[in-house]
């Protein structure tokens, strides 16, 4: 793995537009895995009849909800404090936000899990939203450490776990197997990406000693977090209108609309990768008092 020194310094002073092409390719991998995995939920969803569309378009504004805050809501947010952790040459402190995207990937999912378990049928308690709010946390850890590669390699495991097993899960229990072999792939890349940090192929490093998260880090996530994860919000909050004024007229209107806010969620992935390796540039360059380079596309080394 690229060594803390290298994988920084290549942020700090390398060409601004080849290391930007550099971080936001494997994000576009990150991103097509995201993409099949849309498509193939749908697809295999189908099979069961209209009803069975209608019952995945009631989910899926939740769904995208549980996902975007955690991935480009408050997971950008670690991102950001990450870099630029690290750009100021605090290992520690990125060991701490590393501790501290764990603590809210947690609180977050168990946050949403509560509010399905109270309000919600069956079908939405098998979101797992635990373990999908804790997976977008830690890509994040890498993406805001300029190792995408690694983030993406995690999303793209699970979603071969999710291509594998989607299918007979289907068959054999209709939506609660849907719903289960999605969480299936949230819990591979969750496990990949707790591996990798544990076997120290992270440029962050968190260890027991970096556990007591103190109130810089949290400011350090936090404001750039919650401003995205209000704009997060906001977009499923018209994906849920459009879905409940569909509901009242049919479930086929209900299945079209949601297949039409998936197939547009679609694009959301793609910007994702750039934005991603965008925040970790910038938040490398705040980090080390390089903010002429952090605001300037034509900044030279």
């Amino acid at each position: 793995m690229m060594p803390l020194a290298t994988a920084t310094r290549r942020q700090l002073t390398g060409s601004i537009a080849l290391t930007l092409i550099r971080l936001a390719l494997p994000g576009l991998v990150d991103a097509a895995a995201r993409v099949a995995y849309l498509g193939l939920d749908a697809y295999l969803v189908s099979g069961l009849g209209t009803d069975a569309l209608a019952g995945l378009g009631l989910v899926l504004p939740l769904f995208l909800l549980i996902m975007t805050v955690s991935n480009a809501g408050l997971g950008l947010g670690i991102a950001g404090g990450i870099a630029r952790a690290l750009g100021a040459g605090n290992s520690d402190q990125a060991g701490r936000v590393a501790w501290l995207a764990v603590v809210l990937g947690l609180a977050l999912g168990i946050v949403f899990a509560v509010l399905l378990l109270a309000g919600a049928a069956p079908l939405f308690r098998a979101l797992g939203a635990p373990i999908i709010c804790l997976s977008g946390m830690l890509a994040n850890v890498f993406r805001g450490a300029g190792q995408t590669g690694l983030a993406a390699a995690g999303i793209i495991l699970g979603e071969v776990f999710h291509a594998g097993f989607g299918g007979p899960m289907v068959t054999a229990h209709g939506m609660v197997g849907a719903a289960a072999a999605g969480v299936l792939a949230f819990a591979v890349s969750t496990s990949f990406f707790v591996v990798m940090l544990c076997a120290g192929h992270g440029v962050v490093q968190p260890t027991r000693h970096h556990w007591r998260v103190q109130r810089a880090d949290i400011a350090l996530v936090l404001p750039t977090g919650l401003a995205a994860s209000a704009n997060a919000t906001m977009l499923q909050a018209v994906n849920l209108a459009l879905i409940a004024i569909s509901a009242s007229q049919s479930a086929a209107a209900l299945a079209g609309v949601s297949l039409a806010i998936r197939f547009e969620t679609l694009l959301l992935p793609i910007v994702f990768a750039f934005g991603a390796g965008l925040v970790a540039m910038v938040g490398t360059n705040i980090g080390a008092d390089q903010e002429i380079r952090a605001k300037s596309p034509t900044e030279k080394s």
